[in-house]
């Protein structure tokens, strides 16, 4: 079963920021300025251990009401040839060979601390959908995987192995940040710093204390104070994106306490 999650709503942001500042339901200090941003916020998702919280959109199987609102046509279960067609796409998707080069499928991974991914989100993609369009007939095929797992009420999937390592050759579209500028950051505030490098997709804020995804960890040894003080994970759309971040966001002029940005 998923862990619950603390939904707070928040206005959406499309074109620039109001220039307000005010506390939200969660207590943090939401700081905006009228810098305008490429990232479109629709809904702040914060894990219910406080560990991070990350951006969420609509598309996201959790953000709809995945309980039946009207009559569904009547399930008919798919024969052994389509079922074995959906299980080899979808666990294409989730493969080790796939999955890290995926920038969309991965955002919506990690998205959930357990990995899950709405399986009506799956059966969306395109070569689900010339498959089939009920999302019951992914899901009653994807619990015959060997690789996969479906949870109890059939409505998402993940991996059943962990992340892979990530492939160093492939360009990074995440950045570290340490020494952040603020006393205590929000999703909001470190949105507004870093759109202006590129579309993000995915912030993450790591809070002193709580352990460290294995993605960051790499970073741990250069950069004590991941771990031991709040940081930021920011993952753009493309990887020039990320470049732009490292290149342009260090405080060159504090380099020991000033504002750091690694791949």
């Amino acid at each position: 079963m998923s862990s619950p999650e603390q939904k707070i709503d928040v206005p959406e942001i499309r074109e620039e920021l109001t220039g307000e500042q005010s506390v939200g339901n969660n207590g943090v200090t939401e700081a905006r300025s009228t810098t305008p941003v490429l990232l479109k916020v629709e809904r702040l998702r914060v894990d219910d251990d406080g560990n991070s919280s990350v951006y969420t959109s609509e598309d996201e199987g959790g953000s709809h009401d995945e309980h039946r609102t009207a009559e569904e046509p009547e399930f008919v279960a798919p024969d052994d040839e389509l079922k074995n067609r959906i299980i080899k796409q979808v666990e294409f998707y989730f493969s080790d060979a796939n999955i890290l080069k995926d920038a969309f499928l991965l955002k919506h991974v990690r998205r959930n601390k357990q990995g899950f991914v709405s399986i009506k989100l799956i059966t969306s993609f395109k070569k689900v959908k010339s498959l089939t369009k009920d999302y019951r007939v992914v899901a009653y095929s994807l619990r015959h995987s060997d690789k996969l797992e479906v949870n109890e009420e059939g409505r998402k999937v993940r991996r059943k192995d962990p992340l892979p390592d990530w492939d160093e050759t492939t360009p990074s579209r995440s950045v570290v940040v340490v020494n952040l500028p603020m006393e205590n950051p929000s999703i909001e505030n470190v949105a507004e710093m870093f759109s202006k490098c590129g579309e993000v997709s995915l912030i993450r804020i790591l809070r002193p204390g709580k352990s460290v995804p294995q993605d960051v960890k790499k970073h741990a040894t250069k950069h004590p104070e991941i771990g031991t003080t709040t940081c930021a994970v920011v993952e753009f759309e493309k990887h020039e994106a990320a470049k732009t971040a490292c290149e342009t966001m260090n405080d060159s002029e504090d380099w020991r306490q000033g504002m750091r940005v690694v791949l």
